[in-house]
């Protein structure tokens, strides 16, 4: 039994986007009901349905709780029927009684009247024996209220330049749409597959006050339909106009127009030098023993070609960028001028440019050759999961010429960059805490006051060839006050700077109590460099401010800040380290060890004169008991 309803109001404009709404189907004093399936038609003119509107755990499920099988609902909103069944596992119990069978959605298309008829021989309910069991079988019925949209003849034009594109070029879209919409209301703009009839929207463009738009269209926005083997895309753009105007709705379409995308020929692609390696360093090397990597800039397939200016992005977050140069074997041989290497940082991140062009006759054939070359060091591993970064081609500022000065059309390839390597490590560090809580700073109020100070490690690990450090810790300044810093190197056993002479001209300390910061910066001198594990500084607080009694005070110790604490082997390039935080507390409760050493415990006092008084006892009663045995029996005691 499905509900009957009426949908929409008749004094308002009828949006099949916005009229959705929900029918059950229902069954009323069933017994032993083990699996049911519902076999629904409806009026494809008035109702739309799809598979995802159907609810089979519905309010007052008749199957709540049970394990049940839920086979996907199937939808022809063509033929205008759907069908949906479930059923609980064999030895579960049965349902008896009333309850909901599923929830199915529709959509109000247009104003009028469909039945929801469900008595057909596709409609059944099963017991445990999988017998049917006998029902009626009621027929819904939704009556659709609204004022109709009108297809009105709207006038949309729309031209597309050019019609023939190069994947990556821009194609020019424009036209009129009258009567002139509404204002705020925007025509879309989309590209459909002629094959699958499948379409996407490009964009959404406003329309101006006499009715124009135009919209430039990025064909690199589909490059990832060119996979595998695929060379050529065609697809149908065309403009569609969807508003209301006043009580009615106006929709319409402008007429569909051809094009091609071609994916170009000529590959321009930066890859490794060494064509067997597949990433920077190994997992047991330290990153700072890794030798610089060399990259070539490769162009394929390319005819004509006069003169080049290529612009590369490089995540700089993992490599720096150390050289680039035009070797002996490029593609113009000895016959070129060059510019000179430009880097810098934009919007789209840190960036080398490079550019060249040709004193000799241009090559007549299609060629392949190197641009040019340029290293790259790697300072931070890339992370294990997900996809690595790349070294990418601006496509606004990278361009390959022919002798007539105009653009080759190319495609241009990135480089993923994997790196491993063991990096040095920096951690705010307590050597008088236990494993696994080196970390923390903790201090009770019975047996800490305001005022008393204690000292914060730095600690470095797996140090390679360190020559500069700076270290940022942060703070907060309400809580503490730093005091004091050192770099030690007075004990053999623990600091990575015992025997090692400090730069004090270069060699800074600036504590700033006012921000909560402290920087420490550290240099050795000429060719002085550590390798290794150790204390590398210390940092000594005091203690500002006190918890109230069973509260607590914290704050981070915090040294994590990228590009601010950062290493280096030789004082000019600065790579950042993998940092570990610190915790500060300070408890108003009493210390797990108890109170203040040497305090008289009366707990221990009191069990312990109690243990006596019954060892006495015992004692007594005892002798009492065999003094009476000797006077009873003669004994001598």
């Amino acid at each position: 039994m499905p509900s009957s309803q009426t949908v929409g109001d008749p004094d308002e404009p009828l949006n099949p986007d916005d009229l959705l709404f929900n029918i059950t189907v229902r069954v009323e004093n069933v017994e032993d009901l083990f699996a049911w399936q519902v076999y629904l038609t409806y009026d494809t003119d008035i109702l739309t349905a799809k598979a995802e509107w159907i609810d089979l755990h519905p309010d007052d499920d008749v199957f709540e709780g049970k394990t049940t099988i839920d086979p996907d609902p199937v939808v022809n909103d063509t033929a205008g029927y759907l069908q949906v069944g479930r059923s609980i596992l064999f030895g579960s119990s049965t349902f008896y009684g009333s309850g909901a069978l599923c929830t199915i959605g529709f959509s109000a298309e247009k104003p009028g009247s469909s039945t929801l008829n469900i008595n057909n021989t596709n409609t059944y309910l099963l017991d445990h024996t999988q017998v049917d069991i006998s029902r009626t079988c009621e027929n819904g019925f939704v009556t659709v209220q609204g004022i109709e949209g009108e297809l009105q003849p709207t006038n949309i034009t729309i031209s597309v330049k050019p019609t023939k594109a190069y994947l990556g070029e821009t194609i020019h879209i424009n036209g009129s749409v009258s009567p002139v919409p509404p204002e705020g209301i925007q025509v879309s703009v989309y590209r459909r597959n002629p094959t699958s009839g499948v379409d996407s929207l490009i964009a959404a463009v406003n329309v101006t006050g006499d009715g124009k738009y135009e919209y430039d269209w990025d064909t690199w926005d589909i490059k990832h339909l060119f996979y595998g083997e695929t060379k050529v895309l065609s697809r149908q753009i065309f403009t569609k106009v969807l508003w209301m105007d006043g009580t009615k709705i106006f929709s319409n379409e402008s007429q569909k127009v051809d094009v091609t995308i071609t994916k170009p020929s000529t590959i321009l692609t930066v890859i490794f030098a060494n064509k067997t390696q597949k990433n920077i360093g190994s997992e047991d090397q330290l990153l700072t023993e890794v030798p610089p990597v060399t990259f070539n800039v490769t162009v394929k397939n390319v005819t004509d070609l006069v003169s080049w200016k290529v612009k590369i992005y490089y995540p700089s977050d993992h490599i720096s960028f150390d050289c680039a140069w035009i070797p002996p074997d490029n593609i113009f041989g000895d016959n070129y001028t060059a510019s000179q290497v430009e880097t810098g940082t934009d919007e789209d991140g840190d960036y080398i440019m490079l550019s060249a062009n040709t004193t000799g006759n241009p090559f007549s054939t299609s060629t392949n050759g190197t641009l040019f070359q340029m290293n790259f060091t790697a300072i931070f591993p890339t992370a294990i999961f997900g996809l690595p970064p790349e070294i990418t081609f601006s496509r606004t500022d990278t361009e390959l010429r022919n002798s007539t000065n105009h653009r080759i059309p190319m495609f241009p390839e990135s480089c993923s960059v994997s790196i491993l390597g063991i990096v040095s490590k920096l951690r705010v560090y307590n050597p008088e805490e236990s494993e696994g809580k080196e970390h923390i700073f903790e201090f009770f109020a019975d047996k800490t006051s305001v005022g008393s100070r204690f000292n914060v490690t730095i600690l470095i690990s797996n140090a390679s060839d360190l020559f500069a450090w700076k270290i940022v810790l942060t703070y907060d300044n309400m809580l503490l006050k730093a005091t004091n810093a050192w770099f030690p190197n007075w004990n053999e056993t623990t600091d990575i700077l015992y025997g090692k002479e400090i730069n004090s001209t270069l060699t800074k300390k600036l504590l700033d109590n006012e921000k909560g910061n402290v920087t420490l910066i550290g240099y050795l001198t000429s060719g002085e460099h550590i390798t290794g594990e150790g204390f590398l500084a210390l940092i000594e607080f005091e203690i500002l401010q006190a918890p109230e009694k069973g509260k607590s005070l914290t704050c981070t110790l915090e040294i994590s800040h990228k590009d601010e604490t950062v290493l280096s082997s030789d004082g000019e390039k600065w790579y950042n380290p993998i940092t570990s935080d610190g915790v500060y507390y300070f408890r108003g409760e009493t210390s797990p060890e108890g109170g203040e050493e040497g305090a008289f415990d009366w707990a221990s006092y009191v069990i312990f004169g109690v243990i006596v008084g019954i060892l006495v006892v015992l004692v007594a009663l005892y002798w009492r008991k065999k003094r009476k045995f000797a006077r009873e029996y003669g004994e001598e005691i």
